[in-house]
């Protein structure tokens, strides 16, 4: 099941069809319009923080970058270990709040952190209400059984090398401890 996967990330959600063709994928989101609009029979129109299935419905649960868009992200991720079957996996990216470009730029050296511009440049899209750091994620994911089979970031950007050699854009350095600095937080749980 892909969660939240209309608009944004609609060509993600044809690749995991494409991927396993013999598998039913079921997309489900928010936005009735955009759901109509993507003309997939296999989409439905729901809330991420109740989703209208079956406990341990599905053998794999996608949450792309949708964690930072709701004020209760422990709910939804409780909504998605609930339809996830027992040994199946729980896939969640989000925005990393220890990404090296951001942390820098808008946390260590803005000089009001609290102020309006300040905190909503640290949250970045507009429709961004909070961020998980890595951690927290890691103790509420465990606390809702699942075990943490693989951690990482993406989009390692170092922010004057970037600027200064516009080609490197968003520089991947997959080794430690550059692996923690991204982007992206992705998080992979295996259920009990």
């Amino acid at each position: 099941m892909d969660v939240g996967y209309v608009r944004k990330y609609e060509a993600l959600h044809r690749g995991f069809k494409n991927r396993n063709p013999r598998s039913l994928v079921v997309g489900i989101d928010l936005d009735v319009e955009a759901v109509l609009q993507a003309r997939d029979d296999h989409s439905v129109v729901g809330n991420a923080l109740q989703l209208p299935f079956r406990d341990s419905e599905f053998d794999a649960v996608v949450a792309g970058e949708l964690l930072e868009h709701v004020w209760d992200g422990f709910t939804l991720l409780r909504e998605l270990v609930r339809v996830s079957r027992p040994g199946g996996t729980v896939y969640v990216t989000t925005p990393n709040p220890f990404s090296l470009n951001n942390w820098l730029r808008h946390w260590l050296l803005a000089p009001r952190i609290y102020t309006r511009a300040s905190f909503r440049g640290f949250l970045g899209d507009p429709d961004h209400k909070m961020f998980w750091n890595p951690p927290s994620l890691f103790n509420a994911i465990s606390a809702l059984g699942l075990d943490i089979v693989e951690f990482t970031t993406i989009g390692v950007r170092i922010p004057l090398i970037a600027r200064a050699v516009k080609r490197l854009g968003a520089l991947d350095i997959p080794c430690y401890p550059f692996s923690r600095l991204g982007s992206y937080t992705c998080v992979v749980g295996w259920k009990r």
